[in-house]
C-alpha cells in the first residue's frame, strides 16, 4: 500500500513544470549559478566545468550537455545535480527558483521579476545602493561630480539618513515603498542603458558594414555578412529581451516610457543606410554632456560634419579632439558633434572658422530634466 503511495505521488508531477525546467538555456545556467562562461563554435558550445586544460564539456542545440572529460550527460536538471552535488528533484528546485517557473497553481505575477531577470537588467536585487554611483562631499566646499549619479552631503545628517532609508533596501521594498525614486532608478539605470547599447549595436552594424566595403567586398555580401553576424545577431536579441524585462517592472508608463524595441541587423541596416536612423555614437552620452554643462554654467552647441571628416579628426596624432567633451550622432554619412560652448576655439582649429562659426545652441535639455541630473 505504501508502495503505490509513493507511485501515485510520482505521477502526478506536472510533466510541463519538468518539460519547462528542461528548456532553461544551460548556457545561462552556467553562467548565472555557476559563473561558467561558454563559447559558441558552430551549433555547439564548450566550457570547461571541472579542473582541465581544454574545454570538454559540449552543449547540444537540443539543450543538452555531455562531458566527454567525465563521461556523464543529460539535461540541465541533470548538470545542476551533477554541478551542486544534489538529488535532481533539489536540482529542480534549485531551477524553479532561479527560473521563476512553478508547478501548477503556484504561477508568479509576471510582473515580478526573480533575481537572475534583475541581474540581465544589470540590476543587483540585493541592495538598491549596490547599483549606484556615489560620490561623497565631506563639506560643503566640496564640488558636486558631475559624473556620480548621487552626491551625497555627509556633513548633513538628514541627507544621510534619508539616502539610507530609501537606497539601503532591496528592490522589491524599493519598488513598493518608494515609487517616485524606483522610476527613476529605472530610468537612469536601466533604460539609458538599454538607449546606450541600442546606439552601440548600431554602430556596431554600420562598423561592420563599412570595414566589408573598405577590403573591396561588393554591396550584397558586406550586406550579408552584417545580417548573419552571430555577435551582433546575439546583441540585438540580448537587447529586446533587456526591453521587454524592463516593461514588465514599470509601474507607472508615464514615468518611464519603455520603447517597443524588436531590433533586426537586417532591417536595422538598411534604415541605418538609408538614413532613417540616428543614432549616438561617442564615448560621452548626451545626458552625461549636460551634466557637464550644467555644473560648468556652459553652453551646448553643434555642428554637422561628414562622419568620416570627424573619424578622422578624432583619430588624428595631435589627438586635440578627444579631450574636448562632446558626443556625436550618426546619420546618413553625417555627424552631428555636439560640445560645450567654452570650447569653440578648440572644434575651430580642427574644423575650421567657418564652420565653428556656424554652430548652433541645442535644446536646454538640462533645464527640462533637472532630476535626471541630480543637481
Amino acid at each position: 500500500m505504501t508502495s503505490l503511495f509513493h507511485f501515485a505521488e510520482v505521477i502526478i508531477i506536472p510533466t510541463d513544470f519538468i518539460e519547462q525546467l528542461k528548456s532553461i538555456s544551460i548556457v545561462d545556467v552556467l553562467r548565472d549559478l555557476y559563473g561558467i562562461e561558454s563559447h559558441k563554435k558552430g551549433e555547439r558550445y564548450f566550457c570547461k566545468i571541472r579542473s582541465e586544460r581544454t574545454e570538454s564539456c559540449c552543449i547540444y542545440p537540443s539543450n543538452t550537455f555531455y562531458d566527454f572529460g567525465g563521461g556523464e550527460g543529460g539535461d540541465v536538471i541533470n548538470l545542476v545535480s551533477l554541478l551542486s552535488s544534489c538529488s535532481n528533484k533539489e536540482a529542480q528546485q534549485k531551477l524553479s527558483d532561479y527560473s521563476g517557473i512553478t508547478r501548477i497553481g503556484q504561477a508568479r505575477d509576471r510582473n515580478e521579476l526573480v533575481d537572475y531577470e534583475w541581474k540581465k537588467l544589470g540590476i543587483e536585487p540585493g541592495r538598491v545602493s549596490q547599483n549606484i554611483n556615489i560620490y561623497l562631499l565631506v563639506s560643503p566646499d566640496d564640488k558636486p561630480n558631475w559624473r556620480a549619479d548621487i552626491n551625497l552631503k555627509t556633513y548633513d545628517s538628514e541627507a544621510v539618513e534619508s539616502f539610507e532609508s530609501v537606497y539601503h533596501q532591496n528592490i522589491w521594498n524599493f519598488r513598493k515603498e518608494n515609487p517616485k525614486e524606483y522610476h527613476e532608478f529605472l530610468k537612469k539605470k536601466v533604460l539609458f542603458s538599454i538607449f546606450a547599447q541600442r546606439d552601440e549595436y548600431y554602430l556596431s552594424l554600420l562598423e561592420a558594414y563599412r570595414l566589408c566595403s573598405a577590403v573591396g567586398c561588393n554591396i550584397s555580401f558586406a550586406k550579408k555578412y552584417v545580417e548573419t553576424n552571430e555577435e551582433i545577431t546575439e546583441t540585438a536579441k540580448t537587447i529586446n529581451e533587456k526591453c521587454q524585462l524592463l516593461k514588465r517592472v514599470v509601474d507607472d508608463k508615464i514615468l518611464v516610457k519603455v520603447p517597443t524595441l524588436s531590433l533586426n541587423p537586417s532591417r536595422d541596416l538598411s534604415d541605418i543606410l538609408n538614413g532613417k536612423i540616428e543614432f549616438q555614437t561617442s564615448k560621452v552620452k548626451y545626458l552625461d554632456l549636460c551634466k557637464y554643462a550644467m555644473t560648468h554654467k556652459d553652453t551646448i552647441k553643434f555642428i554637422t560634419v561628414p562622419f568620416d571628416e570627424y573619424t578622422s579628426a578624432y583619430n588624428a596624432e595631435d589627438k586635440v579632439l578627444p579631450y574636448v567633451p562632446h558626443c556625436t550622432f550618426y546619420k546618413n554619412g553625417d555627424c552631428k558633434l555636439c560640445f560645450v560652448g567654452s570650447k569653440t576655439k578648440e572644434i575651430a582649429s580642427i574644423f575650421g572658422e567657418e564652420i565653428a562659426n556656424k554652430s548652433e545652441k541645442f535644446a536646454p535639455f538640462w533645464q527640462k530634466n533637472e532630476r535626471l541630473l541630480d543637481k
